[in-house]
């Protein structure tokens, strides 16, 4: 696995560091993904630039070996596989460690409104803790928490709905599944809409 100053190195060594045409282990990414990681096109899809290069690393392995259960996964196992390798998965975080994530326009302002509450406060009342406690305030990428600011918020609640249903169980997905059980879809729906926005 690469990490820190060794996927500059990587961009540099291959050369797509600032070329607009991906490398070909991306392409398929960018069919859903876009050429820059921002998933503009349909809101069920996750924004992945600047996700967080360990975040994201350990995701496409999980893919890889079949251990995300999500409605998005049989898409993702035709483009991730067991026979995907380990250095096509470094270059794909590389490439897209290097986008800049663009600002979300998609959040209800009153719903975020809302959200923000939960988001910095939690709800002491029913158990969750402030989401500020693992995502920060600025809910940016953090070793193995990945960045979650301007994420789609369609995806965020399908994401939501699986840590309930248990079909996600990766990294800490029963921290995640505790805080969520707790929450109305209506405060998940608000939730959402506050992350979307920062």
């Amino acid at each position: 696995m690469i990490t820190g100053l060794l996927f500059s190195i990587l961009l540099a060594q291959t050369g797509f560091a600032n070329e607009i045409t991906p490398p070909a282990q991306v392409k398929s990414c960018v069919a859903c993904h876009d050429i820059d990681g921002g998933a503009a096109d349909d809101d069920s899809i996750p924004k992945i630039a600047s996700l967080g290069d360990t975040y994201f690393r350990k995701e496409l392995s999980a893919f890889s070996k079949k251990l995300r259960h999500e409605n998005m996964a049989p898409m993702m196992y035709t483009v991730i596989s067991p026979s995907t390798k380990d250095s096509d998965l470094d270059i794909i975080v590389a490439y897209f460690a290097q986008q800049n994530q663009k600002p979300s326009t998609a959040a209800d302002s009153a719903l975020a409104a809302k959200g923000k509450i939960i988001y910095e406060q939690g709800l002491p009342a029913k158990g969750v803790m402030p989401c500020t406690a693992c995502h920060g305030d600025k809910g940016l990428a953090d070793f193995n928490i990945p960045r979650i600011a301007g994420q789609n918020i369609g995806y965020q609640l399908a994401q939501f709905e699986a840590y309930t249903k248990q079909t996600r169980q990766d990294l800490d997905s029963k921290m995640m599944t505790k805080m969520i059980l707790n929450l109305s879809i209506d405060e998940l729906t608000a939730l959402a809409n506050y992350i979307n926005s920062l």
